[in-house]
């Protein structure tokens, strides 16, 4: 069996697709007895069983990180009796040429690592709310939400606001914790 026509056997079993913890998901369904369901397993086989494999989903390249096929809803009975399903899981491009009057270049690896600081800080934020909303915490609260704002522009925090979090990090104060966290959680930028 070919590629092309794995893909068309694919295709016609193709049941869903969807985002999941990061990875880009194609679920089929497929009657597992008989030729047409040996034929799909095959077809499965032959196009998921590569780690690292680039395909083609709607003229997007994705890789391949594997396939899994044999999920039943309800009883052992209810294997061989009813349709199973097929997950495909794949990795988006780490990287996307946009063509405008020039060529852009952006490094997906690097917006991930935008936006998860961020989510990051932000869940942070919210469990010291009440401490940092106090007013003797108004310069941390501050350098905070600039730190927030730099990595929503795409910027590296700047080294002042950098100094200020270790100080406090080093203090006895109750927010020395919260401060090691955001930190840690900036250490990419460092």
């Amino acid at each position: 069996m070919d590629e092309e026509l794995a893909f068309q056997i694919l295709k016609r079993h193709e049941n869903q697709y969807y985002q999941e913890d990061g990875q880009f998901v194609i679920e089929y369904r497929y009657f597992p007895i008989g030729r047409e369901g040996k034929e799909f397993l095959k077809a499965f086989d032959l196009i998921f069983s590569q780690h690292g494999k680039t395909i083609y989903y709607n003229d997007i390249p994705y890789k391949v990180i594997n396939g899994k096929c044999g999920f039943y809803y309800g009883g052992i009975v209810d294997k061989f009796l009813n349709d199973n399903y097929a997950k495909a899981y794949l990795k988006e491009p780490s990287q996307v040429n946009v063509s405008a009057e020039g060529a852009v270049t952006i490094a997906a690896d690097q917006v991930t690592i935008y936006s998860n600081s961020i989510a990051q800080i932000k869940t942070e934020r919210f469990i010291y709310a009440e401490e940092l909303n106090s007013s003797e915490n108004a310069q941390l609260l501050n350098v905070l939400n600039r730190i927030l704002e730099e990595l929503e522009r795409e910027q590296n925090p700047s080294d002042e606001d950098f100094i200020f979090l270790r100080k406090v990090a080093k203090s006895t104060s109750e927010l020395a914790g919260f401060a090691a966290n955001i930190i840690t959680i900036l250490s990419p930028f460092l």
